[in-house]
């Protein structure tokens, strides 16, 4: 007979089967409710094949827009040309196109766009390839045969002037080029430095088209490069060494200025490989421009131009006003100014291609920014430059911060070195 514990056990089995049996019927059921939905790509509906979400949409987007702008502007500067606006603009800040390339890059790796992985990559590579310093560092051949140390400021419309007087009585420059500086500018550099700087060429004028050359040296004045704004030239005797000088400042690349900003450069240029207007003797009547030159007793040099407005061109030399057929690339040259360009713009590398170096870079420097001052730096672009020839080493160069201008000032320790054709003499 059966006993009571054999049924108790076999009642216990029947009903532990039971519930392994609803268990089985339930555990599928409840498996397919926890098992994640299927997605594509940053959500693709596999129900809709090649479908995204609009954050994906959203994100390819931002990729393809940033990455399109900025390979735009790095395809110009491959070509080396500056194009139109806003391309040279941006030219200027090329370093800063490292942030739009790796936001680009950001958004296309978030929507999972290959291609546009790749091209983020590549955009960034470029940039940072084309940061590099432009142009020859090589160290002069010959002996040392003066120290000289330039100084160039943009005092903004005459703003800075009496910041700039103190700059200079602190850094003690030999040669000292100011941009924008005004009739009140120029009344008071003559005033409270023209003992320091018996010699000076300077275009007097109002407002930014005033502009002036400080020297201790000797000059004799050449004619200087035509544009909007003054950009005297004069001959330093440094030493018995015979130096160009030249300022530069044209015009900004403004929307709707872009072509005048590249044909003063492009003057600058010339003037730089000799062939420029300061190589040719002045004359009393210019017939390209219509330009009328008469030289007053007092030795002003007064310049009436096609837009209406008189200015004067004076050299101060203590023995007389002479012109200066420029010799050639040959002659030591200091090129400075405020360029409105940096080594990005084609215009500006055209006038390094002539030999010319900067001076910044050969200090040990690259890319420090001179503008706007406001932000400057870390913000901001070199458009600020003392460019000099091959006869020159730069031992230092500094940035100086001056208030009422949105221009930082660059001082720079140079050594002339004598060569077979440094001009001694001449």
């Amino acid at each position: 007979m059966e006993t009571q514990t054999e049924a108790e056990g076999r009642a216990g089995a029947g009903s532990g089967a039971g519930r392994t049996s609803v268990l089985r019927r339930l555990l599928p059921r409840r498996t397919a409710e926890r098992r994640p939905r299927e997605t594509g790509p940053l959500g693709t509906d596999p129900r809709r094949p090649g479908a995204r979400r609009p954050t994906a949409l959203l994100a390819l987007g931002a990729a393809a827009l940033l990455l399109a702008g900025v390979s735009v502007v790095l395809l110009c500067r491959a070509l080396d040309v500056d194009g139109v606006t806003p391309v040279p603009q941006l030219l200027a800040f090329l370093p800063w196109l490292l942030v739009p390339a790796g936001a680009g890059l950001a958004f296309a790796a978030l929507a999972r766009w290959r291609t546009g992985v790749v091209w983020g990559v590549l955009a960034l590579a470029v940039t940072g390839w084309f940061c590099r310093p432009y142009g020859d560092a090589a160290a002069p051949d010959g002996p040392a045969a003066a120290q000289v140390r330039v100084l160039t400021s943009n005092v903004e419309y005459g703003g800075a002037t009496e910041e700039l007087i103190r700059a200079v009585v602190r850094e003690k420059p030999d040669l000292v080029f100011v941009q924008e500086c005004d009739l009140r500018c120029s009344g008071a550099l003559e005033r409270r430095l023209g003992e320091r700087f018996p010699h000076r060429s300077l275009v007097e004028a109002t407002g930014a088209e005033g502009s002036a050359i400080l020297s201790r040296y000797p000059l004799r004045r050449t004619a200087g490069v035509r544009g909007t704004l003054g950009m005297p030239g004069a001959v330093a005797d440094v030493e018995g060494h015979a130096v160009r000088l030249q300022l530069a400042h044209p015009m900004p690349p403004v929307p709707g200025g872009v072509g005048l900003w590249r044909s003063e450069l492009d003057g600058l240029r010339d003037e730089a490989a000799g062939a420029g207007a300061g190589a040719e003797a002045a004359t009393d009547r210019d017939t390209a421009t219509g330009t009328d030159t008469r030289t007053d007793t007092d030795t002003r040099t007064r310049t009436r131009t096609g837009t209406g407005k008189a200015t004067v061109t004076r050299t101060d030399t203590g023995t007389g006003i002479r012109t200066e057929r420029n010799p050639g690339t040959d002659q030591p040259t200091i090129l400075a100014g405020d360029f409105n360009a940096g080594q990005d713009h084609a215009a500006f590398r055209r006038i390094l291609d002539t030999g010319l170096r900067d001076s910044t870079r050969l200090a040990g420097g690259t890319r420090t920014p001179t503008w706007p001052a406001s932000t400057a730096p870390p913000l901001g672009t070199q458009i600020d430059h003392v460019l000099v020839s091959r006869h020159f080493a730069a031992r230092d160069a500094r940035f100086l911060d001056l208030a009422h201008t949105d221009h930082r000032s660059l001082v720079v320790d140079l050594t002339l070195h004598s060569t077979l054709h440094s001009g001694k003499g001449r």
